[in-house]
C-alpha cells in the first residue's frame, strides 16, 4: 500500500468532473499516520469542563505515552474534533456547557467518524446509558468517581478496538502515585 505523506484532490476528468479528497491515513502494527502534519504519534482529545479532573485525566493518558489536546467545553471539543485532527480516542465527560460531549459524538458520528471513545460520567441514569450506548461498539463508559487504572484499562482496550492489536505505545508506566 503506498501512503502519500500530504493529503491532495485527485480530480478524473472524464464523462463526468469527479473529485475526491485523498487523506491517508494507515493505522498498523507501527502506527503510521499522515494527516495533516501528524505524524506517528497516537493522539487523544480528551474533553471536561472540570479543569482539575481534564488535568489529572490528560496527565495519565499523556503517561502512557499518548499526544493529547484537551478541550474544556462541548464548544471546544467540536472545534478540536473538526480542525486538530484526526484523533486516534475521544475521552470526554457528558455534561459540559454549549454541548455536551454526548451531543458532540454523535455528530461526530453522523459525520462517519468511528474513532473510539471512552465517555466519564458521575451521571447514572438510563437515558445517558442508552446514550452512549447508540454511539457503536468502540465506546466505553467511565462512572465518576473512577480509579485511575479504570481509566488506562479504558484507554488501552479503546486503542486495541480498531486493530485487534495495542495501538497504545509499548512504553514503560511510570510509578502510580
Amino acid at each position: 500500500m503506498q501512503l502519500a505523506t500530504q493529503p491532495h484532490v485527485a480530480i478524473a476528468r472524464d464523462s463526468a468532473t469527479q473529485a475526491a479528497f485523498v487523506l491517508p491515513i494507515l493505522h498498523a502494527a507501527g502506527t503510521t499516520r499522515a494527516l495533516d502534519g501528524h505524524m506517528g504519534r497516537v493522539r487523544a482529545l480528551v474533553a471536561d469542563d472540570n479543569d482539575d479532573l481534564l488535568a489529572v485525566v490528560s496527565h495519565i493518558i499523556e503517561r502512557m505515552g499518548v499526544e493529547v489536546v484537551t478541550a474544556s467545553t462541548g464548544g471546544e471539543l467540536l472545534e478540536r474534533l473538526a480542525n486538530d485532527g484526526p484523533f486516534d480516542l475521544v475521552v470526554t465527560d457528558v455534561a459540559m456547557p454549549w454541548m455536551t460531549g454526548l451531543h458532540v459524538v454523535h455528530s461526530a458520528r453522523a459525520a462517519g467518524s468511528t474513532c473510539p471513545v471512552v465517555v466519564m460520567t458521575a451521571l447514572r441514569d438510563q437515558r445517558t446509558s442508552a446514550q452512549v450506548g447508540a454511539l457503536g461498539s468502540n465506546v466505553r463508559l467511565l462512572l465518576k468517581p473512577f480509579a485511575l487504572n479504570d481509566l488506562e484499562d479504558a484507554v488501552r482496550a479503546s486503542l486495541e478496538t480498531t486493530t485487534g492489536e495495542s495501538r497504545a505505545p509499548q512504553l514503560p508506566l511510570a510509578p502510580r502515585t
